[in-house]
């Protein structure tokens, strides 16, 4: 009975951590900062011609 009241403490810290501050993945800025550049690009090309 300790270990099953463990394990869910355990999960509802978890939750509440995520509620208070939630999941930022840092990977997904640069990647969506790069290919806003690759359509500025492929933009800029397209009206060059």
């Amino acid at each position: 009975m300790k270990r099953v009241m463990a394990m869910i403490l355990f999960v509802a810290g978890g939750f509440a951590t995520e509620v208070a501050h939630p999941v930022y993945c840092s990977l997904l800025a640069p990647s969506m900062q790069s290919a806003a550049r690759e359509r500025k690009r492929e933009q800029n090309t397209d009206s060059r011609t």
